[in-house]
């Protein structure tokens, strides 16, 4: 036979199980609810993220940072909001700054979008360089940048106005396509 005390013991260990039974059943309901405004169209989204790319030698060739990127499962394509890339060539280093952009699914292409100002600076004081344009494509793998926008090119000696242009950032070549015009001033 069974003691009043063991009896009470067993009694209180069922009630504190059915207890904590209905406190986790209770939280297990409220974790299964879905998020509220989940997108549910995107594979993943990241806040504050930062990728780098990398040379076929496995050098590192370009990054990218944002406070916010999504990617779309139906296209593969990522959303950047408010892009910072940085590409290191040949002594320079090309700094990037757009409003948004767009990365294809195959990562080769990035489309900057709103206004787009890229800076070049080198190891020489006057190697410096400033492009203000706006809907930039950058080719990541050649390092191309490339619009068919209005854009103004600013260095240490030079103004120069054009709608749309390419520049190699590999080895800084430039193109101006049309309406070229600028004054340069020769120390």
């Amino acid at each position: 036979m069974m003691t009043r005390k063991t009896r009470n013991g067993l009694i209180l260990l069922g009630a504190l199980s059915m207890l904590s039974y209905w406190a986790s059943s209770g939280r297990d309901n409220e974790r299964r609810q879905p998020i509220a405004g989940l997108d549910t169209r995107l594979n993943y989204a990241l806040k504050d993220f930062q990728v780098r790319y990398f040379d076929e030698d496995g050098n590192p060739s370009i990054k990218l940072r944002s406070p916010s990127f999504s990617s779309d499962a139906a296209t593969g394509e990522g959303r950047v909001t408010q892009p910072v890339i940085e590409i290191r060539h040949g002594g320079f280093l090309w700094h990037i700054i757009a409003d948004a952009a767009t990365v294809t699914d195959d990562k080769e292409l990035i489309f900057l979008s709103g206004g787009v100002n890229i800076r070049r600076h080198g190891n020489e004081p006057d190697s410096w360089l400033v492009i203000n344009t706006e809907e930039v494509t950058l080719e990541v793998t050649p390092q191309v940048a490339s619009s068919d926008y209005f854009v103004e090119i600013i260095d240490i000696s030079s103004t120069l106005e054009a709608t749309g242009f390419s520049v190699n950032m590999q080895n800084n070549n430039f193109k101006l396509k049309n309406k070229v015009k600028g004054t340069y001033v020769i120390n």
